[in-house]
């Protein structure tokens, strides 16, 4: 017993020494992308105690938290420990990915001793086979966009949260009989209600955890016995934590299905058949860890027999039907084909969610895959070990090769992640090997240009909105960003040029209608400055910058009621990045008053 633990420990420090040398060079990683709205600026995680009905202004922000408040309470915690220095918020991300690896461990371990496997000859290698699964999860390149890029925590967090409930029902399963004394028998307790409770925590933390209690009903009807209506009265609670999702669509907003299952412009079946190549490709960056990309230009097919997607589907149709085959062929060949196939379904079944019927603006994302992975590489650490054919006759010749040859995949894997980490040194890197991958896609464009804009690299930041425009003419945001430059510039004409140009793309965008009013309001035209701002105001209610200057506006142009209002609106949502105006705000908040009571 003391030798198996001892075992377990040195595979867990290999595991989670491999995570430490894999991302030791992201932990000085800027915040990247969209993490400046959903984190540093989010008010939810600058002050857990922020006004509802204030944070009700940003409708989408504010579902947002609902529907993933673990993970957001987390990154409200890293503020905590460590305001936004970005070091403690890679060092948790890596710490959930060691642990989630450690899960893979187990669930590989615990499936070699339930029932159907445990009289499988590849029961003495189990270990071996959790080890090269867990070692496969931490070091494969394809997970660096969950865990490096920090927002995206949710989808590690997610799938800790969900590996950790199928881990804990395996253990549960496990415990045969109730061990003697209250400690024992409480124990089997504690297995099952902390399923639960992760499961909880999961679909807490992300959506797509939807698909646990089915994962867990085909762990249970795959691998133990025993009467039907009893076992599936078992999951019953498991699958009754899926309520949470539609829940909180009640208690927010009112359950609205057409807008909790749309993400994007798209049709539903548009694209589901769109996600059969995206699903491949997957596929692919699993085998083939080359050409990653943060954004992909992946062109929307509108039809079935479109080559590329009915392809697709005869391939996935292939892999699935292999799967099938592997379950049928365990019951009476080799037991652990079963797991084989069982990896094979965790991938479709982990994806179904994202790579489904429920669109989203970004058809294809590498951090979807981390959870779906780690039922492929289950699945291939179990099949390299039967294509070996360990045990059997000449077992140490074999395991030596096994060894070499899997560190081999594991240290090409290791040091492709290291580089590929790499990218993600700063805004300028990550965007130029974007837009080096995807040439014809504007996104790159403008965020590389808003990364060479915050450098005060003017020529370059123009040269990048131009692309991007030139890539999509009616990108308004790159017209609104190339619209700063001019106004850092002093050129306040061919500002106010660009941004005219973004309103008649998108009339209703409160950032560029705030800098609309700004130029007015430095030309002395206060009254249409103050028309821009409440604009602004209006379709966007957590625009805290118009806010504050349509207060301003007003109290110039001597209506202090409504200035004071707009003050104290400004009070109840700006984040705490706007506390060095506060009071200056309040003592004009006061004056305005004495000069109403006059």
């Amino acid at each position: 017993m003391v030798k198996q633990l001892n075992r377990s420990l040195v595979h867990a420090a290999l595991i989670a020494v491999l995570g430490l040398i894999v991302y030791s060079n992201t932990f000085n990683s800027p915040f990247q992308f969209d993490e400046t709205k959903y984190i540093i600026n989010n008010p939810f995680i600058i002050d857990l105690a922020y006004p509802t009905d204030a944070f009700r202004q940003d409708q989408t922000m504010y579902m947002l938290v609902k529907h993933r408040y673990i993970g957001f309470l987390t990154f409200a915690l890293n503020y905590r420990l460590n305001g936004f220095e970005v070091a403690g918020y890679h060092i948790v991300n890596l710490l959930i990915h060691i642990m989630s690896a450690l899960l893979v461990y187990l669930i590989a371990l615990f499936s070699f001793r339930t029932p159907f496997l445990s009289r499988s000859p590849l029961k003495e290698r189990s270990r071996y086979i959790a080890l090269f699964s867990a070692l496969l999860f931490v070091s494969h390149p394809v997970q660096t966009e969950a865990v490096t890029y920090i927002f995206q925590r949710f989808a590690s967090l997610t799938g800790l949260f969900y590996m950790l409930s199928v881990a804990l029902y395996l253990k549960w399963r496990l415990e045969s009989r109730p061990p003697d004394g209250i400690t024992g028998k409480l124990r089997p307790l504690l297995w099952y209600w902390g399923s639960v409770a992760s499961a909880v925590l999961a679909m807490k933390t992300k959506q797509n955890a939807v698909t646990l209690p089915v994962m867990i009903a085909v762990f249970e009807f795959s691998f133990f016995a025993g009467e039907i209506k009893a076992r599936a009265a078992k999951l019953i609670p498991l699958f009754a934590t899926c309520l949470l999702i539609p829940a909180t669509y009640l208690m927010g907003m009112g359950y609205d299905v057409e807008h909790a299952t749309t993400g994007a412009d798209i049709s539903r079946i548009d694209y589901l058949i769109n996600e059969f190549p995206a699903i491949v490709k997957y596929l692919r960056l699993l085998i083939l860890p080359i050409d990653q990309n943060l954004d992909y230009d992946y062109p929307v097919l509108h039809s079935f027999f479109e080559p590329a997607v009915y392809l697709s589907f005869l391939l996935l149709g292939a892999i699935l039907g292999v799967a099938l085959y592997l379950f049928r062929r365990s019951r009476s060949g080799e037991p652990g084909l079963r797991l084989a196939a069982l990896g094979i379904f965790w991938f479709f079944i982990a994806l179904s969610i994202e790579s489904g019927l429920i669109p989203n603006k970004n058809m294809i994302c590498e951090y979807r895959v981390y959870l779906p992975s780690a039922g492929i590489f289950i699945s291939a650490a179990t099949l390299f070990f039967m294509a070996l054919g360990i045990p059997g006759k000449g077992t140490g010749i074999k395991a030596t090769a096994a060894g070499l040859i899997a560190l081999t995949i594991v240290a090409s894997l290791s040091v492709t992640a290291y580089a590929r980490n790499e990218v993600w040194r700063d805004e300028i890197s990550l965007w130029s090997d974007v837009v080096s991958k995807s040439p014809n896609k504007a996104r790159g464009y403008n965020n590389l240009g808003s990364a060479y804009l915050k450098r005060q690299n003017y020529d370059l930041a123009i040269e990048m909105f131009n692309k991007a425009l030139a890539a999509d003419p009616t990108l308004a945001l790159a017209y609104y960003n190339l619209g700063r430059v001019y106004r850092e510039r002093k050129d306040l004409s061919s500002a106010r040029r660009l941004w005219e140009k973004a309103l008649t793309i998108d009339p209703h965008d409160s950032k560029t209608l705030n800098q609309m009013g700004s130029i007015y309001y430095l030309e002395g035209s206060l009254e249409k400055a103050k028309d821009f701002y409440a604009m602004a105001v209006e379709y966007d209610r957590a625009n805290v910058e118009a806010y504050y200057n349509l207060a301003l506006t007003l109290a110039q142009l001597n209506e202090p009621e409504k200035a004071i209002f707009y003050y104290r609106s400004f009070l109840a949502i700006a984040p705490r990045e706007y506390e060095g105006l506060f009071p200056k705000v309040r003592e004009k908040i006061s004056t305005l008053s004495a000069r109403l009571s006059e």
